[in-house]
């Protein structure tokens, strides 16, 4: 479970956990190559900010859809479901 510093952080703050993080993932990777990994929590950034589409290099981000104010309305009103689900990288 994760619960980064506050956005009344500097950026640089969600980076280095980011990047911690990111350094704990690369090591389970190195031991099993097909791990398939999960993290939850409270990010304190958006889908789009560089600790997590940079630092931590997200591939998928589920997020709550109350969190609309920067989504489209299709994804808002995604049949209610309490997750949408997007790509953020290649």
């Amino acid at each position: 479970m994760n619960h980064w510093p506050s956005r009344a952080n500097p950026e640089s703050y969600r980076i280095f956990t980011a990047n911690t993080l990111r350094k704990k993932i690369d090591l389970i990777l190195k031991n099993d190559k097909l791990a398939k990994i999960i993290l939850l929590g409270d990010f304190n950034d958006e889908p789009t900010n560089k600790s997590l589409l940079n630092n931590l290099k997200a591939k998928f981000i589920f997020i709550n859809v109350f969190w609309a104010h920067s989504l489209t309305v299709e994804h808002a009103l995604c049949k209610r479901e309490i997750r949408v689900q997007f790509p953020v990288g290649p």
